[in-house]
Parts: structure tokens; sequence; C-alpha cells
């Protein structure tokens, strides 16, 4: 893992390049693109911007960012280092049973990395010819309940956009009633995010799609999903704002449970509940206004989406799907310093425009992605992460204290800026 930090003339700004590299669960590479700081930024700094000056290499400004660095290092590493699987596996009966007639099993040997499963990859041949898929498995309690959860979310992707995610085959329990397993068609991966245009016609695509084969016109799912090892209250409601409510309530209780009662976040979250989200929500479905709920693939950040290497395009993945707001699956990218971010958003809404009233797009975005604030005297660096992740990794990592405390920032500007919660308009 390298930084490399650079002047551009040409954009003005200070290109901290972190060259981060993750194999990711299906065995692609995943490069981030690198953050942008602009020169305004570096003049609150005191650093001297001079935009004539041509491209080169800004070594004076490791020692300002050194500690900066080690704290979003910490996140990011968690994140992008799952762990990788490597062995050889013995494939259970239960497995077998599920491939063609006359599969000879050749090898199955760990595949791509995961915090939550082990990932192999299953080699087969059939009547002399070779044949490979993706195989998950996981073990405990919530392991069959996890993995159905994203068989049911890949199976209904799949069938909306087929060349860009791979197919869920089949899922259930192994011999072993305590092992469950999940498995899907095989697909190498590229480095590198996806093309900005494709990607964004991708998610378009499968978000339009999606509205006619909503089973009940509601929000919700029809059965739970999994944010990683936790599960989301899918219950099916009337209203975008009832549905967000009850899925961030729930992600509020693990938290607790994990790290114990905290009384800063708890005098919080009751005004986050009761004014900032009917504030930005409620908008949305009042006043002659109408959104309706589209296939969201849950996850939708730069590790669950790659480049398919045959094929060339956008490929996406681990979903944990639920029938939600468009803009929400856009939240885990919102940009705040990276150009692929920045162009994808732009790119997206040239396709689907932003939901009214869109005055209230950049505080009903920052009510779906928090902004992280890392500040130490005369510098920040502002990382992005979404605001379920926030809640969902406070929960998941509570030997992590500063995720918490970042839960605890960000909602707070939420609800100092929206003190006095949602006001009833006149009719237009």
């Amino acid at each position: 893992m390298t930084h490399v930090m650079e002047a551009w003339n040409t954009k003005q700004t200070y290109r901290l390049g972190k060259n981060l590299e993750q194999v990711n669960s299906i065995g692609a590479v995943t490069h981030h693109p690198p953050f942008l700081l602009d020169h305004h930024i570096l003049r609150e700094l005191g650093l001297n911007y001079q935009p004539s000056q041509h491209r080169r290499t800004c070594s004076f400004l490791f020692p300002i960012f050194k500690q900066v660095f080690a704290m979003a290092q910490e996140y990011l590493d968690i994140q992008l280092n799952a762990r990788v699987h490597e062995k050889q596996f013995e494939v259970d009966d239960n497995i077998i049973s599920q491939l063609p007639a006359g599969a000879v099993v050749k090898s199955c040997r760990g595949h791509g990395a995961s915090n939550w499963n082990e990932t192999a990859r299953l080699e087969i041949e059939v009547n002399g010819e070779p044949k490979s898929y993706f195989l998950k498995l996981t073990e405990g309690e919530r392991g069959g309940p996890m993995l159905h959860g994203e068989f049911e979310s890949m199976r209904m992707i799949n069938s909306l956009v087929p060349n860009n995610c791979p197919k869920p085959l089949s899922w259930g329990q192994c011999a072993n009633p305590s092992l469950h397993y999940l498995l899907f068609s095989f697909h190498e991966l590229k480095k590198g995010p996806p093309d900005v245009d494709r990607m964004s016609q991708l998610v378009a695509n499968f978000h339009t799609e999606s509205v006619k084969e909503n089973p009940t016109g509601k929000w919700g799912f029809h059965m739970t999903t999994y944010n990683g090892p936790l599960a989301q209250d899918n219950s099916w409601t009337d209203t975008w704002e009832e549905s967000w409510i009850r899925g961030m309530k729930r992600l509020f209780e693990y938290e607790k449970a994990a790290r114990g009662p905290s009384e800063e976040l708890e005098q919080l979250i009751e005004p986050y509940f009761e004014k900032v989200c009917p504030r930005l929500l409620r908008p949305l479905e009042t006043n002659g206004r109408h959104i309706t709920p589209v296939l969201i693939h849950g996850d939708l950040w730069l590790g669950n989406m790659a480049v398919e290497a045959e094929t060339g395009d956008p490929f996406i993945f681990d979903a944990a799907s639920l029938w939600g707001h468009n803009e929400y699956e856009l939240s885990y990218m919102r940009p705040i310093a990276s150009d692929w971010g920045t162009n994808y958003v732009d790119a997206y809404h040239k396709l689907i425009p932003k939901a009214e009233p869109q005055k209230d797009w950049d505080a009903r975005n920052a009510l779906y992605a928090t902004y992280v604030s890392m500040v130490l005297p005369n510098v920040a660096m502002l990382i992005h992460i979404s605001s379920r992740v926030v809640v969902v990794d406070s929960a998941i990592y509570p030997e992590h204290e500063h995720f918490r405390t970042i839960l605890i920032d960000e909602i707070r500007k939420l609800v100092e800026q929206f003190p006095d919660g949602y006001v009833e308009e006149e009719h237009v």
C-alpha cells in the first residue's frame, strides 16, 4: 500500500493518491480512486499553492497528514483487508448434489476474501469440459439466513441485469447442519473501478426495470437480508420514512448491544428520529410528491463492484437488498474528494433526476451518507462512509472506539442542522 501525493497544475488540486488494492470476495482486485484536496483547502492550511508550478511531488505534505493517514488507515484496513482464503476445501455431499450430472470435482481452493464467510473456487469437469463455480460457506446459527438473504438479493438483481452480476445457483445446508453454502457462477474480474458511464447506466437500469417486479408496491423486502453479520429490518411499510426509521432503529439497537449504552448518543437519537428523519424524508411523499420503491443493491460501495475480465462490463455482487429510495444507493460513494464518485453521481442523475424537493438533495444525501471528519490542528481530511455503515461498523467492531465517536459526531451535525423537524407546507 503506497501513498503518492502530487500537485497537478492543470487540475489546480493536490492529489492524495492512495493506491488501495483489495482482493474482494469474488477474486477481483479493487483499485480505489484517489482523494483530492481543493487548492482553497490547501490555502486554509497555510500552504502556498502556485498554479504556475509544474507537476511535482509534494513530500513536504507528508508530516502534516501523517496522523490523519494513521486514523484513516485504521478504518480502511478494517474494510479493505478482509481475511484471504487460500486453503483447500473438501466439497460437501450436499453441494455435489447440486452440480451437473456426471460432474467430477477437480479442486476446491480458497479464493477471494471475506470476514463473514469462507470463499472458494470450485473446479469441476463434466464430460471432459472444465467448469468453475464460486462458493461461499458460513458456519453458525446466522449462516443459513445470511446466505439465503444474499441468494434472494442476487437472484433478483441477476434477473434484471444478468450480464453484470454472478448468477446464484443454489444455497442450502451442508451435511454438517451448522454449515451452509451458497453457489454462484464464477467470473474472472479485473482490478480498477468500472467505467463511470457504464456503471451509472447499469445501476439506473436495474433500478428502473425493478419497479414492475415489486410484489407489494411497498418499501421493504420479502425476507431478512444481512449487512455483514447484522440482520436488517426489512418489514413492509407504506412510506419510505417509516422504512428508513425502522431499519436505523434496528441498527442502533445492535450498536448499543455491542458497546453498551451511551448517554450522549441516546440524547441525539430521539431528535434524529423525531426531527431529522421526518424533515428530510416526509417531503418526498407529501404535498403532491411521490417516489417509487426500487430494488436497492444495499451495499454498493467500491469493494462490491469490479470489471468483468472477459466482457469489460461493470460487475456487482454481495448484495443485501431492499425496496428503497434510489438515491440511497448513491450514498455509499457520495463524493467529497473523489473524481470517480463525483462523476458517477452526476452521470446517474443525468439518467434519473434527483427527487423533489431537489433543494433538499444535499441534506437528504447527508442523512443517507455521513461525512466522517477526522480533524487535527490546522488540517481536516474528509472521508465518506454510509450512515448505515457508520452504525453497522460501530456494532461490528466494538473494539475500535472511534467508530462510536464518528457516529455521535455525525448524528449531532444532523440534529443541529434541523432542530425544528418537519413543518407542514402549503399545498402547491
